[in-house]
């Protein structure tokens, strides 16, 4: 079955925000799996990265993810564009 354009982002975010607000309102931590970096960045207050079931690197809410970290795990060059 197909979806409409968009509804799986719509939802996603729906989620996210959910577990955003219940982790900030009663001070509990959630784990969760993103494959998605943008949503990952967005919503996380702390990401670890795994490459073959070890730890690639970790980007905190205040940091920024650089290219290194890209390359490391995803095997993927990147440049910051300004």
């Amino acid at each position: 079955m197909s979806r409409p354009p968009g509804s799986i982002c719509a939802y996603q975010v729906d989620i996210l925000e959910l577990l955003q607000t219940l982790t900030r309102e009663h001070g509990r931590t959630v784990v969760t799996v993103l494959h998605d970096l943008n949503f990952a960045v967005n919503y996380a207050d702390l990401l670890v990265f795994l490459k073959q079931g070890r730890i690639a690197g970790t980007i905190s809410d205040n940091d920024v993810c650089s290219p290194e970290l890209i390359k490391r795990v995803f095997d993927v060059d990147v440049a910051d564009v300004d």
